[in-house]
């Protein structure tokens, strides 16, 4: 059997930095006395003058303490003399989860994955929107909608909720568009037990109460996935949550209509003085009578989801 003589790293470090980990790679000739047969040998080598040996899995970087092995190639041909040529891949990323975040508790590489500290990913989604002439914002102190006082554009009043006009007062068809953003979190954690019944009622449910740094009715639970995984003698679950947030998620339309309510509570037609029928929508009360002419649009909201407390859920 091939013994080894000697273990040396060769000065050619590589190194890369991304937005979300380091990245080095560390070369190291690993001789010995004749051609090796077994090539896991080249791994457990140790160098008899000095002690060196090729890092393992999991190892720190020498200078970068939160840089562990990912891991580690050979080149299959042997070298001059019976060497053999090892490339030693570090980052960050393949130990995103194994250092405590307080450098205090000295947990160094976490082999239980239950101990590991959860990941958090930001971004954004755009979609399409119909742009209308002004918006209906939610004021929380009052909980209600504050449309604001009567505004005008270009010498016309701007009507709240209602899609772009031109001139003549009608809508484009089709209609003005525009994009609308929506902020998505998504939350990973390992996790000893899932219960998919239990996380299914969360799904497609808004926070009924304030949650994380979000007020209440902001939040949309839009998926939760998870794997079954074995690792360190253990069967474990990473999970991961994956939320909308935006400003509210109720539903807002104007109070709108080709038809209104009587005082007997009968739908009547709008019709005009030459008792034509309205070709476009006009403004109704709350309670479905129609609106004095000039009067502020009155909007109706809709619950469109449940709510639910995440705090059980994801405390």
């Amino acid at each position: 059997m091939a013994t080894c003589t000697r273990v040396k790293e060769v000065v050619n470090w590589t190194a890369e930095q991304t937005q979300k980990n380091r990245s080095f790679r560390r070369n190291f000739i690993v001789t010995f006395d004749e051609p090796v047969e077994d090539w896991s040998i080249i791994f457990t080598a140790e160098d008899p003058t000095t002690g060196d040996m090729v890092p393992k899995a999991g190892d720190e970087h020498p200078y970068d303490e939160y840089a562990t092995v990912k891991k580690i190639k050979w080149n299959c041909e042997k070298q001059k003399g019976n060497a053999y040529v090892v490339n030693v891949d570090y980052d960050t990323e393949s130990n995103y989860a194994g250092w405590s975040r307080d450098r205090e508790s000295e947990l160094g590489f976490c082999d239980d994955p239950l101990l590991r500290p959860s990941v958090e990913e930001w971004s954004h989604e755009r979609y399409p929107t119909v742009l209308t002439q002004a918006y209906a914002k939610w004021n929380f102190e009052d909980e209600e909608w504050d449309t604001g006082s009567t505004a005008y554009v270009n010498g016309r009043k701007v009507k709240l909720g209602v899609p772009i006009e031109n001139a003549a007062g009608q809508e484009f068809d089709p209609p003005v568009m525009g994009e609308s953003v929506v902020t998505i979190r998504v939350l990973t954690r390992n996790q000893e037990e899932w219960d998919y019944t239990e996380t299914e009622s969360y799904i497609n449910t808004v926070n009924s109460v304030d949650w994380y740094k979000f007020k209440a009715g902001q939040v949309l639970m839009h998926d939760i996935t998870a794997n079954k995984i074995y690792e360190s003698g253990r069967w474990y679950y990473r999970v991961r949550y994956e939320q909308h947030i935006k400003e509210h998620w109720y539903k807002v339309v104007p109070n709108l209509g080709l038809g209104y309510l009587d005082s007997g509570g009968n739908i009547k037609v709008c019709r005009d003085g030459e008792d034509y029928t309205y070709t476009q929508p006009v403004k109704l009360k709350a309670d479905g009578t129609l609106a004095e002419a000039g009067a502020s649009t009155n909007y109706l909201v809709f619950r469109v989801f449940p709510e639910k407390d995440f705090t059980p859920l994801l405390s």
